[in-house]
């Protein structure tokens, strides 16, 4: 996500514009956050061409990391300073926009614990991918004792 560059060029008449002005100027950028938010968690396989025949489990092993990094991002991104300041203000003034955000960063949640959990499995396969019978390396199948070659 971007940051909102922070200005300070509300309108010049009474406080109640000024109110107005934080409120619009807060939820505009709520607004940005959730639409950024839900393109990454709407991108799929499909997005990522991990369909190709000649994918394997260590190109799901990457996308899945690719994929818990960039939500790890958001969400430390979101717990900045500045951006709890503007959750903060919504809050009190009781804004819409809130609703849509804890709806998505309830779903954020539930897909940086899916990605975790996907690239905690797939490292695992991975290792044992790469050993043969006895922790052997995939090289060394020759020697198997099944009697059958590389």
């Amino acid at each position: 996500m971007h940051r909102h560059a922070w200005r300070y060029n509300p309108p010049a008449s009474c406080s109640t514009s000024l109110d107005t002005w934080v409120q619009g100027d807060f939820e505009s950028m709520v607004e940005e956050w959730c639409n950024e938010s839900e393109r990454v968690l709407n991108e799929t396989e499909k997005d990522s061409n991990r369909d190709s025949e000649d994918t394997g489990p260590r190109t799901e092993l990457e996308w899945w990391r690719s994929r818990m990094a960039k939500l790890n991002s958001i969400m430390e991104e979101l717990k900045s300073p500045e951006c709890q300041v503007v959750f903060n203000v919504l809050q009190v003034i009781k804004a819409r926009a809130l609703k849509r955000w804890r709806l998505l960063n309830n779903q954020i949640t539930d897909a940086v614990n899916e990605a975790k959990d996907n690239v905690k499995y797939l490292s695992t396969l991975d290792k044992v991918g790469h050993r043969g019978v006895g922790g052997r390396q995939d090289g060394d199948r020759a020697h198997c004792p099944s009697g059958r070659g590389g």
